[in-house]
């Protein structure tokens, strides 16, 4: 098996792959080649990469022989018109913003991994780190708010009485519970499994008894708790099913002002049915009530260190799995094909842009 790794569009993209990594790779047959250059924004020379065994190239010269390319994003027009229809997409691409790449791949018929999708530990990490994020995301914000917290994140907190409603039991819920109950806060999680990280939760509530309540996932009750919620979180439970559409405008009009949205889950599908405008650290959306509404993305470009060492990691185990089956029979990587050969296959993305979608195992 032969494969790619393009260098990012985008210099604060995480590496999909480090040095240190090629040799589990090179041991199992697999030739890898990198793009000239592509640890260059982490200060990672080629030979580096030469040294352990990768070999460095012109990606234009040897696009035709490769059997998967791997980028963090997008790839430049000039390199997608010359990739082999064979040839499978590993990437972390969003459905949601680039739905022009994604129809450029459908229309080629080739295949596209979504790695946030795979079923595995790489949307788990993810979601943790968007969870803590999220803790100091709501700290800035509540700071500027709060007189006494005097630009402060943790001075947010000080009074002890920050009400926290998070919908959803996933990873980056328990790690944002999490944060926001070592310093005092009251945290109600509504889940819509509440079977879902139960081990971590019950850990939780042990740690936390008064300041934590877990209920089974409620709509009325939801909309009658706002009034009194000072940071709203919405999360994914997986990317599959990402708590979509939670949050309606007269829901946001019963919510006080001065109150933070974080949602954590607009990658996978927005977790209101209104707000899908992008956000960003210095212009969050603001409703006319005074409503903070931010949409938590890129998390991995705000940490893309740390980032490219778990990805990396990641990616050495989907790649080993692929190169002993490049078919749609295993579960783990039929769980990150959004396109394959051509064809839809993630129901989330279709339903989202109302378009139809095969499942992968009715595709020979």
């Amino acid at each position: 098996m032969k494969v790619l790794f393009l260098k990012s569009l985008k210099k604060k993209d995480p590496l999909l792959i480090k040095p240190e990594s090629i040799s589990q790779l090179t041991k199992n047959n697999i030739d890898v080649y990198i793009e000239t250059k592509y640890g260059s924004s982490f200060n990672i020379l080629d030979k580096d990469y030469e040294l352990s065994g990768a070999k460095i190239v012109n990606p234009k010269e040897i696009l035709q022989k490769i059997d998967i390319v791997f980028v963090y994003d997008e790839i430049s027009s000039s390199i997608f018109k010359l990739l082999n229809t064979k040839t499978i997409i590993y990437s972390f691409l969003s459905q949601i913003n680039n739905s022009k790449m994604l129809y450029k791949i459908s229309k080629r018929n080739l295949s596209l991994i979504c790695a946030s999708l795979i079923n595995n530990s790489t949307f788990s990490i993810i979601e943790k780190m968007k969870g803590i994020f999220s803790y100091y995301l709501a700290g800035y914000f509540l700071s500027n708010l709060n007189p006494k917290a005097q630009g402060k994140i943790i001075g947010a907190f000080d009074e002890n009485d920050t009400n926290v409603l998070i919908v959803g039991s996933s990873s980056a819920a328990i790690s944002a519970a999490n944060q926001f109950l070592q310093n005092g806060c009251y945290v109600k999680i509504y889940s819509h499994d509440l079977n879902l990280n139960k081990t971590e939760i019950n850990s939780l509530k042990n740690k936390h008894t008064n300041n934590l309540t877990v209920v089974q996932y409620d709509f009325e009750k939801i909309y009658k708790d706002l009034p009194n919620i000072d940071v709203l979180i919405l999360t994914a439970d997986s990317a599959e099913k990402p708590s979509t559409s939670v949050l309606n405008e007269k829901m946001m009009s019963k919510m006080k002002i001065g109150s933070i949205v974080l949602d954590l889950c607009s990658e996978y599908g927005f977790g209101s049915s209104f707000q899908k405008k992008p956000s960003s650290f210095n212009k969050p959306n603001i409703y006319s009530e005074g409503i903070t509404y931010f949409n938590v993305k890129d998390i991995t470009r705000l940490y893309s260190k740390t980032a490219s060492n778990i990805i990396s990691n990641i990616v050495i185990q989907d790649l080993n799995i692929l190169s002993k089956d490049k078919s749609n029979k295993n579960k783990q990587i039929n769980s990150g094909y959004l396109i394959y050969e051509g064809k839809i296959t993630n129901e989330v993305f279709a339903k989202t842009h109302e378009i139809k979608s095969t499942k992968i195992d009715k595709i020979d």
